[in-house]
This record gives C-alpha cells, structure tokens and sequence, in this order.
C-alpha cells in the first residue's frame, strides 16, 4: 500500500516539532520570541512538543495508519493552528519577532495537516480498492 504521502508528512511533522522543541526548551530564557509563542511557558511548550513529536513517530514506526491516530494527529496540529490564530489577532503585547515566529510555525503546521489529510484520504482510497 503507497503511504508515501502520509509517512513523509508526519516525518516532517516529527522533525519540526523535536526542532522546536529543543529551541524552545534550550532558548527559552534567552529568546523572549519563543515564550511569546509559548504563552511564557516556553520549557512546558517544549516537552508538550516532546510528547506529541514521541506519538507521531510511534504511529509511523508501528504504522498505526488509522482514522484516530491520523485523525487525532490532524485536531492537534488544528487546534494549534486555530490558538495561534486567536493568539495573533488578540494578543497586543507580542513583538514582531513574536508575530512572525507565531505566524510562521501556524503556516508550517497547517500545511503538516493539509497533507497528512490527503495522504491519509489517499492511503484509505488505495486501502479500499
């Protein structure tokens, strides 16, 4: 079955969310962009991207492709989506670096889940021949 797609999507899901992660809980301190993402918890966004990171590499290493984990999956990336949205239009205190750093991982992100929609959709239609 092709799940090449899907698996490249949620790997680059992976890599971006341990990259963040390790920037946000190195920096953290000494970067105030990336608490202004992580509504001043920048060392708790870090581990929280740890753990989501660690369950997105479990369903492709154990090739978990089914709707709750691939769905679950896509709400989380979702849901961030729509807080840093909510984030940018109402929060007056964030910095332009604030801004951008906010405003560039929600474009990552919604593209993470675009495609992981469709190589899932793909997935279930070849799945289903």
């Amino acid at each position: 079955m092709n799940t090449h797609l899907l698996r490249k999507a949620l790997s680059a899901n992976i890599i971006f969310s341990t990259f963040s992660a390790i920037l946000s809980i190195l920096f953290y301190k000494a970067w105030p962009p990336i608490n202004q993402m992580a509504s001043g918890n920048g060392l708790i966004f870090g581990i929280q991207l740890l753990i989501f990171a660690g369950f997105i590499l479990f369903v492709v290493v154990k090739q978990k492709f089914t709707g709750p984990f691939i769905y679950s999956i896509i709400v989380l990336d979702i849901l961030y989506v729509l807080g840093s949205t909510i984030r940018l239009l109402m929060d007056k205190s964030l910095t332009i670096e604030g801004y951008l750093l906010v405003g560039l991982s929600s474009a990552i992100v919604s593209t993470f889940a675009v495609l992981q929609w469709q190589g899932y959709r793909l997935f279930k239609a070849e799945k289903s021949k």
